[in-house]
């Protein structure tokens, strides 16, 4: 039998290639091409002005721990500007390239543990194949390629694997560079997200559960990884570094003023993330947490994007067992490491990749399925062992193999049905946490997207009564708005306001009820509200000679739409001046001032436009 496995070759590296493509190409067809950002899109992408350029520094004190995410995200809009399934199809080609690393890793330990259990290529190849597409079409990792704020964690993965993999060939190959191959990705690990400072650690477990036979002493070896561990301090740096105001997703750490005299003094405590709860709290809670990621990954059913988990403030029975269970699951890892070492690796590379958000440091959200999709890596490593290197037969694996990777992808394929809509995405999520305000939220912003202004105010005054906040009073606004319910409106932004009394966007709301009505003096006075409390903003421009257009004050309108376009000279803006031009001129048949106007749009950029509208004016 071990002749005939070994008449077959195995796959090349190419057709590889081809079916990591093709499988992760068919799972995310349709939920690629959804035309909106979700929640945390909007503010980290499409409302956030650092990623329209590629000015390096701007950037980093934007993103500070996440800057090559933050990078990626500029190139995405240099290539396609704000257009979501551009940033997904980005994504979903990382994620494709982090199976085939995944590929390469289970490849590489197969061939180490070849030396004294022996494997035929092909078995090796179909293993490897079987981790990588695991990994792949497992339906827990449709958030980080779906949520596409969470490229940081894909990110991270690609340089997290790839400085594995480039360590152990330099190791075993003597791959030339290999060494610096690896240390390079390390260091850009460093600056994706912050779990990544296990690396070093993983690399560790590796060397010294699978580079034994090579001979070298423990001090050569440990030397060896010291430049490694030595990158593990620039997170701490980086996150003490802190500028003031960094993309809420890269806010990490805790920042208190602390008064000292007549200065204020930042503190700034790397060890607890902002909005979280008590460090106690936060360490019983992720023994539950963990346990769940583990049923996830063995059964991934009722998937949430924000789940709403229990907070454990006491060592009750739910949590003693999960430790009991978590602590039975690394004491396994233990024992096998003699005779199932790979397994017992997988099992450790869970737990330590997991480590650093789900330990002792408190985050703001306990549980996230976008923080498995690396340890995923470590589940298809235990699996690929359990189906592939308990038989000698050569039908059974493949069978196993297939059935496994059929139900995986037909719940991935169900998940994905359900992120190509948002007003589903939140539907569901609502349904699973009841009691989340954020889920309301984003249900009734969806909705009120869609048009359905009825459905998105009783959603909202749903999420009044569990918990009322400002954002919910700003939905119910918007409904009340799409609803033509002016007055209803107007309530519900002044509740927003009193809620938030910082912002002006409760006032901007109030200005459009008021417009819509015809009362353009009210509208002009809360949109100079909106305009004082905000930062200059070329939608409060924009409004502000809205109305004064309105009210036939040409110039001061249009001087208006020319200091949004200065504020943001893009073609959204450039179209709307040019919008404001046309009425002036349609409405003052002025031809000479409205020609004069022009120059605005080509100081800003827009000769083009500029000259279109020119002959549009001319030819009139």
């Amino acid at each position: 039998m071990a002749n005939t496995i070994r008449t077959h070759h195995p796959l090349s590296p190419l057709a590889v290639v081809i079916i990591l493509l093709l499988t992760g190409s068919a799972l995310y067809f349709f939920s690629l091409q959804a035309p909106f950002f979700h929640y945390d899109d909007k503010v980290s992408i499409a409302a956030n002005p650092a990623i329209q350029t590629l000015d390096l520094p701007k950037i980093f004190n934007t993103f500070n721990t996440r800057l090559l995410g933050g990078l990626s995200f500029a190139l995405n809009y240099q290539l396609a500007g704000l257009y979501p399934p551009g940033y997904r199809l980005f994504n979903l080609l990382l994620h494709i390239f982090n199976a085939w690393l995944v590929f390469r890793l289970a490849g590489s330990l197969l061939r180490l543990l070849n030396l004294c259990k022996p494997l035929t290529d092909q078995r090796i190849t179909e293993a490897s194949l079987f981790a990588a597409l695991l990994f792949l079409c497992h339906p827990i990792q449709t958030e980080p390629v779906n949520f596409i704020t969470q490229r940081f964690v894909l990110l991270a993965s690609t340089f997290y694997l790839g400085a594995i993999i480039l360590y152990l060939r330099s190791r075993t190959e003597h791959l030339p560079y290999g060494l610096v191959g690896s240390l390079a990705c390390t260091l850009a690990a460093m600056f994706c997200k912050e779990f990544v400072i296990t690396l070093p650690f993983t690399l560790a477990l590796t060397e010294f559960f699978f580079l034994n036979h090579l001979g070298e002493n423990v001090v050569r070896r440990t030397l060896r990884l010291l430049p490694f561990l030595a990158t593990a301090l620039i997170i701490p740096m980086l996150l003490l570094r802190t500028p003031n105001n960094p993309v809420p997703v890269a806010q990490i750490a805790n920042i208190n003023i602390a008064k000292n005299g007549e200065t204020a003094k930042p503190h700034v405590d790397i060890f607890k993330a902002r909005n979280s709860i008590s460090r106690k709290d936060y360490f019983l809670t992720e023994l539950n947490v963990v346990r769940d990621y583990v049923r996830l990954m063995v059964w991934p059913a009722k998937q949430n994007i924000d789940p709403d988990f229990p907070i454990s403030n006491s060592i009750n029975a739910t949590t003693f067992f999960s430790g009991l269970f978590l602590s039975g699951l690394l004491l396994l890892a233990l024992t096998l490491y003699v005779k199932h070492r790979i397994t017992a690796y997988g099992i450790l590379w869970f737990f330590a990749v997991l480590s650093v958000e789900s330990s002792i440091i408190p985050i703001g959200h306990v549980m996230a399925e976008y923080r498995l999709y690396l340890p995923t890596a470590g589940f298809a490593l235990v699996l690929m062992c359990f189906v592939y290197l308990k038989v000698s037969s050569v039908l059974f694996p493949r069978v196993i193999a297939l059935a496994i990777l059929l139900g995986l992808s037909t719940l991935t394929l169900a998940r994905n049905h359900i992120w190509a809509d948002e007003c589903r995405l939140w539907g569901d999520t609502l349904e699973k946490s009841p009691n989340k305000p954020r889920a309301y939220i984003n249900l009734a912003g969806a909705l009120i997207n869609r048009k359905k202004y009825a459905e998105a105010a009783d959603t909202a005054l749903r999420g009044i009564q569990i918990s009322p906040l400002p954002e919910l009073y700003a939905n119910l606004a918007e409904a009340r708005l799409g609803q033509a319910e002016y007055e209803l409106a107007i309530a519900a932004a002044e509740e927003e306001s009193r809620l938030a009394p910082d912002s002006g966007i409760p006032y901007r709301r109030i200005c459009v009820a008021h417009a819509k009505q015809n009362q353009l003096d009210q509208a002009l006075f809360f949109c100079r509200k909106a305009e004082a409390l905000n930062p200059p903003n070329p939608l409060d421009k924009q409004l502000v000679g809205n109305i004064l257009l309105m009210q036939k004050k040409f110039p001061d309108g249009l001087k208006a739409y020319a200091d949004a376009l200065k504020l943001a000279p893009n073609i959204s803006n450039a179209m709307e001046f040019s919008k404001a031009l046309i009425f002036f001129y349609k409405d003052s048949a002025d031809k000479a001032s409205a020609l004069r106007y022009l120059v605005v749009l080509e100081e800003n950029g827009f000769p083009r436009e500029a000259l279109a509208l020119q002959r549009l004016i001319e030819t009139d």
